[in-house]
């Protein structure tokens, strides 16, 4: 061997031997290595990608079949043809809760209706707990009916129940209303869904509900986020996904939700 090569290999080893100790010895580069989470841009690129809604529907078959209001696409005489009354649930028409107030959602769309009016049947139609006359609201958006504010008698786990929502446009023809309707069905929690949601971050509990079927709950959760934080881009992007993994209209994933309804009973 040439003396000069045995030379500068004997020369390097220690060198390289103390570059691999130094680089072992450095926190940042090592933890960075070892751990993802340490590095502010990784961990934020790892939850975006993460934490997308997507609904996840119960194995519960389909609600009654019934004849009546559909749960989409009801223009009624006194909304546009392009802007129809929406109920905000899966195209099944039917959701689960675990309240038993749950809060309904509905779009209701610019309209020369004169009230609406909420109504609540019991899951045959024989007996209907509550019907309430409401304001319009002034301007097209979303509008939450927390059923608490209306009755004061919780629904029953494991019933279900059938919720109408009208446009009148004409108190003497009925026909002309716009009436969309759904479904709720209140069930007791899981013990693992209690535990995930007692230990999450409140951002990811809307994620949990999604991902255990429990739709208004999903939904309600993350409406008061995304009401709280109109300029979280995250919570903009959950928001309109939620809506779109059950078929609702992108346009209405990007309405405003509003305030509504002063009752007129």
């Amino acid at each position: 061997m040439n003396w000069k090569s045995c030379f500068v290999s004997l020369f390097s080893l220690p060198l390289l031997m103390g570059a691999i100790a130094l680089w072992l010895s450095s926190p940042s580069l090592a933890q960075t290595t070892a751990n993802p989470s340490a590095n502010p841009s990784v961990a934020q690129q790892s939850r975006s990608r993460t934490s997308r809604i997507n609904f996840r529907p119960p194995n519960r078959g389909a609600p009654p079949v019934t004849s009546g209001a559909a749960s989409r696409g009801d223009w009624g005489d006194c909304t546009a043809s392009t802007d129809a009354l929406t109920a905000l649930i899966p195209s099944s028409r039917l959701g689960l809760s675990v309240s038993q107030e749950p809060v309904l959602m509905v779009y209701i769309p610019e309209t020369s209706a004169t009230s609406l009016e909420l109504t609540l049947e019991n899951e045959d139609g024989t007996e209907v707990l509550y019907n309430q006359t409401l304001d319009v609201p002034g301007t097209a958006g979303i509008v939450q009916f927390n059923l608490a504010d209306y009755t004061s008698t919780p629904l029953a786990e494991g019933n279900l129940y059938r919720w109408y929502v009208s446009l009148v446009c004409d108190d003497e023809d009925r026909s002309r209303n716009a009436v969309i309707a759904g479904w709720v069905e209140p069930v007791e929690p899981s013990a693992a869904l209690i535990d995930h949601l007692q230990q999450a971050d409140p951002q990811d509990r809307p994620r949990l509900y999604a991902e255990a079927g429990i739709w208004y709950d999903a939904l309600h959760s993350l409406a008061d986020l995304y009401q709280s934080q109109p300029q979280n881009a995250m919570l903009t992007a959950d928001w309109q996904a939620l809506l779109q993994s059950v078929g609702l209209d992108a346009a209405i994933a990007q309405a405003p939700l509003i305030n509504c309804c002063t009752s007129t009973n």
